[in-house]
């Protein structure tokens, strides 16, 4: 099992554009790693989509593919990795809690179609190298083999 993030443009764009990427995350061993803060960005900006995505993310939660982390375990992790190495950080502040939380749960990847994460180097974490990719790129890494 290793931990994903995936961004919230990825669910706003449910159930068509990254319907084979999210059947992928359900086939395979990844589980979404979530906080309190990244929940209220899916709320924030899931006004009028709320419904599927909560639906959505009741399914995952049902079939065990979403581990829930406490604040706190993502702001130690921070200051933690902030005395030992230089984080690969977006320009937008609000994108940063995709990296810390990545970092601090050690995620492999962050699935996500927002070029301020897309641009940026892998970073590394104790569990290894964090890595931003767009959401068919997640696919053909993850399910290769499926049928297009």
């Amino acid at each position: 099992m290793s931990y994903i993030l995936v961004d919230t443009c990825v669910f706003l764009r449910l159930p068509t554009a990254y319907e084979e990427t999210l059947d992928c995350i359900m086939k395979v061993s990844d589980v979404i790693a979530l906080t309190k803060q990244i929940l209220k960005e899916y709320e924030g900006r899931a006004s009028a989509s709320r419904l599927v995505l909560q639906a959505f993310l009741e399914d995952l939660n049902q079939k065990d593919k979403i581990q829930y982390f406490r604040a706190s375990v993502v702001t130690a992790a921070h200051r933690r990795r902030r005395r030992a190495r230089a984080t690969n950080y977006p320009l937008h502040r609000k994108d940063r809690m995709w990296i810390d939380t990545a970092i601090a749960v050690g995620a492999t990847y962050i699935v996500s179609t927002n070029d301020h994460l897309l641009r940026l180097r892998a970073n590394r974490s104790d569990g290894g190298t964090v890595e931003a990719i767009d959401p068919f790129e997640y696919k053909e890494i993850r399910c290769p083999n499926k049928a297009d």
